[in-house]
């Protein structure tokens, strides 16, 4: 296996602000994300996930990002970010990811510009770190297997 030898190294991802989700403020407050990479998830208590950390031995990877209603837990919006857009970015990127219904097309590929004003998306902050996280964010979050 190729990621034997290699270091591991931490991810550290942060959803600052999103646009368009819904129409409905009561749909928008009941929103939540969870993000993934790997075995590791994370399920935050609003749409905005603040410094989440995540263990990963390749960029080749993909930060999978889910937004669900919590009083239905209805899927509502999907997006699967290559990490290695942080590749040549000295180890950071923020920029805005169109967020699409689960099934789309649109999320098997990937494009860095950002998405037409009118579409969902998400403020996304992606960092390669050397160390550990200093702070623990709020929500949930599992490993996801045997250590």
């Amino acid at each position: 296996r190729e990621a034997d030898g290699a270091a591991a190294m931490e991810i550290v991802a942060s959803v600052l602000g999103s646009r368009n989700l819904s129409h409905s403020s009561l749909i928008l407050r009941n929103l939540y994300t969870t993000l993934q990479v790997g075995n590791g998830s994370y399920s935050s208590q609003q749409v905005e996930a603040e410094r989440v950390p995540f263990r990963t031995n390749s960029l080749h990877e993909t930060l999978a990002i889910t937004l669900r209603n919590g009083q239905t837990q209805t899927v509502m919006f999907v997006r699967n970010v290559p990490l290695n857009i942080i590749v040549g970015q000295e180890q950071a990127t923020t920029l805005w990811v169109a967020m699409y219904p689960p099934g789309d097309p649109r999320d098997l590929s990937f494009d860095r510009s950002a998405p037409r004003p009118d579409v969902p998306q998400i403020h996304l902050s992606l960092q390669c770190v050397g160390g550990l996280a200093s702070s623990a964010p709020r929500g949930s979050w599992s490993a996801g297997g045997a250590h």
